[in-house]
């Protein structure tokens, strides 16, 4: 009789559950545009001095669905524009570079995300500053993950890229809305010519309408630490911690971005 009890709370359990199928919708001749802020913030301290720069951005871009290819992937062309720009807290002017926008293909899977970029030096699909969320070709439910892996691009060290693991996971469904959240680390290991190591963590959170299959709003932020490792930075820091100071020497980079969707007019 136990058996028949647990056996018949397992099941009620498991019908309670609910999975979702996430996937890109779209057609020939669909435009999404988006408004987006940005903020990059670098230091660089070093024993002479501490440098800093911080820059903000606000703008839109958007996106149009040029075709549909034989394997069912959307040939999209993105027009990104800058309005306004800021640095170190003072507006500047925009030149007509950044007025006029850029403008470039990428092909759009309705599960993998972006898949491919046209003809371009500057944009890559693989790169982590690209990223478009991708989804698992199976339905999901509430709390369940699943791993994809980008590629950064580094100006420092011995590497120009490396790669960078993690997870996506939905996290919650209001409606139509799917939270999706996602967090990727990487370790940069000691470079001896340098004696500088770091990490870089990058956390994403995507708001996808599983009815319209695009998505409605996002947020991403980035950090990166570039530290020395050499006895002289072990002693800056026990000294700057004994002022009272959380100082390393080396370069530290925060990317924050925030976009949301221009809704239809009807």
């Amino acid at each position: 009789m136990l058996r028949l009890l647990l056996f018949i709370c397992f099941f009620t359990v498991n019908t309670d559950s609910k999975s979702y199928r996430l996937a890109y919708g779209f057609e020939k001749g669909q435009k999404i545009k988006y408004e987006f802020k940005g903020r990059h913030q670098a230091r660089l301290v070093s024993i002479e001095d501490i440098r800093s720069a911080d820059e903000r951005m606000e703008g839109h871009y958007e996106d149009e669905i040029l075709g549909i290819n034989s394997d069912l992937q959307a040939e999209v062309q993105r027009h990104l524009v800058v309005k306004r720009r800021w640095h170190n807290g003072s507006e500047v002017e925009i030149d007509d570079f950044s007025a006029k926008g850029i403008k470039y293909k990428y092909l759009l899977d309705s599960s993998l995300g972006k898949v491919k970029v046209f003809n371009s030096d500057t944009f890559n699909s693989e790169d982590l500053m690209e990223m478009v969320v991708s989804f698992p070709k199976t339905a999901v439910e509430i709390g369940e993950s699943w791993s994809k892996t980008y590629h950064y691009s580094l100006g420092i060290g011995g590497k120009k890229s490396r790669k960078v693991k993690g997870r996506y996971r939905l996290k919650a469904v209001r409606g139509n809305i799917a939270r999706i959240e996602g967090k990727f680390k990487s370790k940069l290991p000691l470079d001896k010519r340098t004696d500088h190591a770091g990490k870089l963590q990058f956390d994403v959170v995507f708001y996808f309408n599983m009815r319209k299959g695009m998505v409605e709003r996002g947020s991403f932020k980035k950090i990166l630490r570039y530290d020395s490792r050499s006895n002289l930075a072990r002693e800056f820091f026990r000294q700057a911690k004994q002022a009272g100071e959380q100082l390393r020497l080396g370069y530290t980079l925060k990317i924050s971005q925030s976009f949301e969707r221009v809704k239809d007019e009807f």
